[in-house]
């Protein structure tokens, strides 16, 4: 579960780190018995659609998740943000303007919002990596449990076990309150 809409106010029911992985063990089994159903858990969808360190990438895409890396949401409104979750779990902190008032190759190319939270997702992967428990019991980062946690929703990430400092993306956004440029 994560913390998004109606879940936000069902927090004391997230499964803890440990129960998270029991969790996780028992549904990975399951895909020997089901051969022919992709069954995904552990932040499987995290890792197929990331570009990691051992994948060849454009020369323009740096190691990074997919969040505002290899995928954008766009909402109904034109909202713009690095990932479909964001908007639901109320943090405009993530908002990267709105269609067509800015343009999604600005957006990608040219936001500086955009490039602070690719910088502060960067940062985050670098502390997974530093984890004793990554790639042995931890996919590494939740970037839905990291938004929820800077968005005030929860006080900690219940699936991460690190006791290393967890970057703030406002140490990495530029000040707010300019406007957009169209390109």
């Amino acid at each position: 579960m994560r913390p998004v809409g109606r879940a936000v106010k069902l927090s004391e029911q997230l499964l803890d780190f440990e129960a998270h992985f029991r969790s996780s063990q028992e549904v990975i089994a399951l895909r020997d018995e089901y051969p022919h159903v992709r069954i995904m858990h552990f932040e499987q969808s995290f890792v197929e659609r990331s570009i990691l360190a051992n994948q060849r990438a454009s020369d323009r895409l740096a190691m990074a998740p997919p969040y505002g890396s290899t995928t954008l949401g766009i909402r109904a409104d034109g909202s713009i943000w690095p990932h479909g979750y964001t908007p639901y779990q109320a943090a405009p902190l993530f908002r990267l303007g709105t269609f067509p008032d800015v343009s999604l190759p600005w957006v990608w190319h040219e936001s500086p919002e955009l490039d602070g939270i690719r910088g502060w997702l960067r940062s985050l992967l670098e502390r997974c990596h530093r984890c004793p428990e990554y790639q042995i019991r931890c996919a590494g980062l939740n970037f839905e449990m990291e938004v929820a946690r800077q968005a005030g929703h929860i006080r900690e990430n219940p699936y991460c076990i690190s006791d290393m400092p967890i970057p703030a993306v406002g140490d990495f956004l530029p000040a707010r309150g300019r406007p957009h440029q169209l390109s």
